[in-house]
């Protein structure tokens, strides 16, 4: 006669303690994952109101229509504001004559640029 060992496979216990070390890491993993990602889409929002900034010129001159940041509507990502210390005006022909802006998500301040003529493109 064949002799099998009894043991076929994890008893109920060892399955219950692999379980709750699996639930506590995951506890410990997922705040810091979170913090991740919200500062990730952060830093992505924030990217696509920087293109669309340094986009201004170019959009001037394709329209071919003056416009001045402060003044006129620009389109930003919700809970993100834009905040100038006097008008950023852009002319028909692309030319910024330069200023100061702040952007800035819930109140707090993101990113403070001098923009220079005649391009003001906001570097990092």
């Amino acid at each position: 006669m064949l002799d099998l060992p009894h043991n076929r496979g994890f008893s109920l216990l060892e399955l219950i303690v692999v379980l709750v070390l699996i639930s506590m890491l995951a506890g410990l993993a997922f705040p810091s994952l979170l913090k991740f990602y919200e500062r990730l889409e952060v830093l992505l929002e924030q990217d696509e109101v920087v293109m669309r900034i340094n986009g201004l010129g170019r959009r001037a001159f394709v329209e071919h229509q003056a416009f001045a940041l402060g003044i006129d509507d620009f389109e930003l990502p919700e809970s993100w504001s834009l905040e100038v210390r006097e008008p950023i005006r852009y002319t028909v022909s692309g030319v910024c004559l330069g200023g100061h802006l702040t952007i800035k998500k819930t109140g707090q301040d993101i990113l403070q640029q001098q923009l220079k003529a005649p391009y003001c493109q906001i570097s990092r």
